[in-house]
């Protein structure tokens, strides 16, 4: 005989009255003692605490989106046969009962209200579901009904918050590290749908992240984001946000929500500097401050200053700021050291300069500037004088070489050849064995060269090519 939800006044078949969150024994105290001995009465012959449902008591749907439904029941052990094929699911909205409640999705029907599947398996009493794209004015009570060898729905119920924007992602906790330390970040975003879950991002991204679905206690789902870097002082006070996007069942439209924290870093002195006021170039008798800043976290505990004075080093005063009136034993280098509970740094040395020593090397330099260029000056004119007197020599030298009539171009020895000398010196031939054959070029205007072709006995020309000047 099956099991029939109808009204509170209706008879045994009303044992979903006692299928209860967590209900694991038959003592209902809010029924008077009439009603405990009546429904003892009614159920004497079932085992008592075996109806149950278990779901999530509260859950977050995004509107548009799907929802996932953990959910596990009980059934009683004389009905335990019952629950076989064809076995469907109900999920009702508003009421347990009939009057007054909505069924959204049956997994036996094809048509629903709401889009849906039971992802458990009813066999192994498993009633995990999904709805889909959820409305947002769908914020109500939902109850879970067994349609089987029987049918029951559960009096316990699931709250469901339709919200149009999602909960913010949780980030964890960061307390004060100091800088060079590993950190971890973690930032956990629920996922109601599992088939948008949402796409966790950090800005900035520090470092590298690695993003995992997991499973809740409660059988729900969350997505979480894990971000590894090395601390700095560079992010002190460095506001990190992680953002949860979520996509719709609706199509292109998302919507994000985000979650922002500020980092805070424990560090040494970091940019240590000193400087003069009110110049590094101060008059005699004038009052002079040195100034030392620097970076840190916590705060500089000591400021310390010192002289150079070649390689002697020293302590000239303690605090940030250090005034003195300036006199001609002061001129000289000076720094500062910083430090904290984490470490100290030094400045760079600044040049405290008496003006009337200043005043001095400028004038210097610009004297010695000054004969520098004349130097120069008188150089160049010199090298720029001496240049037209060079050319004129090479002119001299390029005329001798062009008085110079003869340029040979030797060939092989003949013993045959015609000569322009005069019969005479014909004779001579047989004075030199060698007779060689040249081409002797003679300037225009140079005849005398003609009569000084033979003067040592031998005959040079063999042809003579008269080149115009």
């Amino acid at each position: 005989m099956g099991i029939y939800n109808k009204n509170p006044a209706e008879t045994a078949a009303e044992v979903s009255l006692w299928a209860t969150w967590e209900n694991k024994s038959c003592s209902p105290t809010m029924y008077g003692l009439s009603h405990v001995l009546l429904l003892n009465f009614l159920l004497s012959d079932v085992a008592c605490s075996s109806w149950s449902a278990k779901m999530p008591q509260n859950l977050l749907a995004l509107a548009d989106s799907c929802l996932l439904i953990p959910c596990l029941f009980e059934v009683m052990d004389d009905h335990a046969d019952q629950v076989r094929m064809p076995a469907s699911g109900v999920w009702r909205k508003g009421s347990q009962w009939f009057a007054g409640s909505t069924d959204v999705f049956n997994s036996s029907k094809s048509q629903n209200i709401l889009s849906g599947q039971i992802l458990g398996d009813l066999m192994a009493k498993n009633c995990t579901s999904i709805l889909d794209r959820i409305p947002h004015n769908y914020s109500d009570r939902y109850y879970f009904r067994l349609e089987t060898g029987f049918k029951l729905t559960f009096e316990n119920a699931v709250n469901v918050i339709v919200t149009v924007f999602p909960q913010k992602p949780k980030v964890s906790q960061v307390t004060t590290i100091r800088e060079g330390t590993p950190l971890i970040l973690t930032c956990r975003a629920p996922a109601p749908c599992p088939h948008l879950p949402p796409k966790l991002s950090w800005t900035p991204l520090l470092g590298d992240d690695a993003e995992t679905l997991e499973e809740n206690q409660n059988g729900t789902l969350s997505v979480l984001s894990v971000l590894n870097f090395t601390i700095s002082h560079l992010h002190h006070k460095q506001m990190v946000t992680c953002t949860a996007n979520y996509s719709l069942q609706t199509g292109s439209t998302s919507r994000r929500s985000e979650q922002s924290f500020h980092l805070t870093v424990l560090y040494s002195p970091k940019n240590t500097k000193a400087t003069v006021r009110p110049s590094d170039v101060v008059a005699n008798g004038t009052l002079v401050t040195l100034l030392c800043s620097s970076d840190s976290n916590p705060p500089i505990e000591n400021y310390t200053w010192f002289r150079e004075q070649g390689s002697k080093v020293t302590l000239w005063g303690t605090g940030q700021n250090l005034s003195f009136y300036m006199t001609p034993n002061d001129a000289g280098l000076y720094y500062c050291t910083a430090q904290n509970l984490h470490g100290m740094e030094r400045s760079s040395a600044v040049n405290l300069i008496l003006e009337e020593q200043w005043k001095f090397t400028v004038v210097l330099g610009v004297i010695g500037g000054s004969v520098t260029l004349v130097l120069a000056v008188v150089i160049l004119c010199l090298l720029r004088w001496r240049k037209p007197e060079e050319s004129l020599v090479s002119a001299d030298t390029k005329d001798q070489k062009e008085d110079h009539c003869e340029f040979y171009e030797n060939m092989a020895p003949r013993f045959h050849f015609k000569t322009l000398a005069s019969e005479a010196d014909q004779s001579q031939q047989g004075q030199d064995e060698n007779i060689y054959n040249n081409s002797a070029m003679f300037p225009m205007g140079k005849p005398s060269c003609l009569s000084e072709a033979g003067s040592d006995g031998n005959i040079y020309a063999n042809s003579v090519s008269v080149l115009s000047a």
